[in-house]
Formats: structure tokens, C-alpha cells, sequence
């Protein structure tokens, strides 16, 4: 016997997607007042004025604006938070997978 598919409900999805955002915020997202203050943001601003370039696309020979201003050694792991030692740009691409791998051990 054939059957509908649920309905979609707007106000649920908006309600379960707040939430996990919420849970997501207080697991995940620890330092968001270090990253919202005003010695990283002029840190990182000055950081990538002067490197622009991904550096793992330059090491792969392609030429690519980075977005991101990663740490090197995370902070979560010692690395040091305002230290231009520490740091390197890098694109979402390369963020993304320097984090997976970070997270991943």
C-alpha cells in the first residue's frame, strides 16, 4: 500500500537547527572571544595583507588567495595564540583538512 512522505515542517526544522546550532556553539566553538578581540583581529588582518597566498596551494605550484589565518600548532594543542611564528594562510580547502586531520589526531 503506498504512503506520503512526511511533511515538512518549517517551524520544526528551524527549532531542531537552532538548537544543534546552540549545542554546536558550547562543544565546538571554545575561544570565541580570543578571535572576536581586538589584538587577533588586527593581527590577523596585518597577517594576511602580508601573506596572501594559501600556502599549501603554493607548495602544490597553484596560485591562491588564502581566507584563513590558521595556527600552525592549535591552540588548544600550545600553540601560541598571537605569536606571527604560529600562523599561516590558507584557503577554506586547506583549512578545512589542516582542522580534520588536527581533530583526527
Amino acid at each position: 500500500m503506498p504512503y506520503s512522505p512526511p511533511l515538512h515542517n518549517a517551524q520544526r526544522v528551524e527549532k531542531d537547527r537552532k538548537k544543534n546550532q546552540i549545542e554546536y556553539n558550547q562543544k565546538k566553538r571554545t575561544g570565541q572571544d580570543f578571535y572576536n578581540s581586538g589584538r587577533w583581529r588586527k593581527l590577523r588582518n596585518w597577517y594576511v595583507k602580508s601573506n596572501p597566498l594559501c600556502v599549501h596551494c603554493k607548495l602544490e605550484g597553484v596560485v591562491n588567495l588564502g581566507q584563513v589565518v590558521d595556527h600552525i600548532i592549535p591552540i588548544t594543542d600550545g600553540g601560541e595564540k598571537l605569536s606571527k611564528g604560529n600562523l599561516q594562510t590558507l584557503c577554506h580547502l586547506h583549512h578545512n583538512q589542516k582542522t580534520q586531520a588536527d581533530v583526527e589526531g
